[in-house]
């Protein structure tokens, strides 16, 4: 089954369709999807300048992974503490130097983030993209009672067998998208700022949970992790800003199309049960 916002990396192509892209419906006219993706860039360029240089995000993980190793191997060592010291003095200044290098460049990043959030440039671009939105969900005819959900987004290669490889990033799998979801008799839809595609709700077969630790960039909801309603499904966040999260779960298409599944993440599936009329298994 083909995750329908996954996206297939091929040599020498350079494809960014999602596979659900078989599912559109309609789509905004060229002029408000290149207004969109003018604003969408200069969002990214303000990103990219609020984030650190590569060589410092670099030091900043390779920094917070070898801390962690050492104090953890100190930790759970046989021998006591101080034999553990005598057999080896330095770990005992490079693991906590190696932690506190690493949590520094981690709070510098976080309040030039923020400066830069804050700034007239970056508040000014994010009205003018709000607005550019309004007009693509007045264009898209998106109705107002629309659900804003997140499910999961992954590139993947095939193998030579083929088997669907996913690519993974250093230190995580999937990013999480938010769409926009809605449906009518017949139709579940699904939105972004440039289209709608549609799947037939008789094509809609399960909701299977996958009971293995989803590791996940980004997180879109207003209130953070730790914070009802989000608190009760034990979304814990590493060192690295990695979201892990467990279960999570597939919704199976069997479409005249093809097999294709829909991942989310735990919290959105009461949602998706009351758009699609499933439920869950366990």
């Amino acid at each position: 089954m083909k995750n329908i916002f996954s996206i297939r990396k091929q040599k020498g192509f350079n494809i960014t369709d999602i596979e659900g892209h078989i599912f559109l419906d309609r789509k905004v006219d060229n002029e408000l999807n290149d207004a969109l993706d003018d604003k969408l860039e200069e969002a990214f360029e303000l990103e990219r300048k609020a984030g650190l240089k590569t060589y410092w995000s670099v030091i900043k993980y390779i920094s917070l992974l070898l801390g962690i190793i050492i104090v953890s191997s100190i930790i759970r060592s046989d021998v006591s503490i101080e034999t553990a010291y005598n057999n080896a003095p330095y770990l005992f200044y490079i693991g906590p130097i190696a932690l506190i290098l690493g949590l520094t460049i981690w709070i510098v990043e976080r309040i030039h983030k923020k400066k830069v959030e804050q700034s007239e440039p970056y508040q000014a671009l994010s009205e003018t993209l709000d607005e550019h939105v309004q007009l693509s969900k007045t264009e898209l005819n998106i109705p107002d009672d629309h659900k804003r959900l997140d499910v999961f987004q992954y590139s993947y290669k095939l193998t030579a067998k083929g088997k669907e490889k996913i690519n993974t990033a250093p230190f995580f799998q999937f990013l999480l998208m938010e769409l926009s979801f809605f449906t009518d008799d017949n139709y579940l839809y699904f939105a972004d700022a440039y289209m709608v595609g549609k799947i037939e709700k008789t094509s809609f077969k399960s909701i299977t949970p996958i009971k293995k630790v989803a590791l996940v960039s980004g997180w879109n909801k207003d209130i953070w992790i730790d914070k009802p309603p989000y608190k009760a499904y034990k979304i814990r966040i590493n060192q690295f800003d990695t979201l892990l999260m467990k279960p999570y779960y597939q919704l199976e298409i069997q479409d005249a199309l093809g097999a294709f599944t829909i991942l989310f993440p735990p919290y959105e599936l009461a949602h998706f049960e009351a758009l699609t009329g499933l439920k869950a298994s366990l």
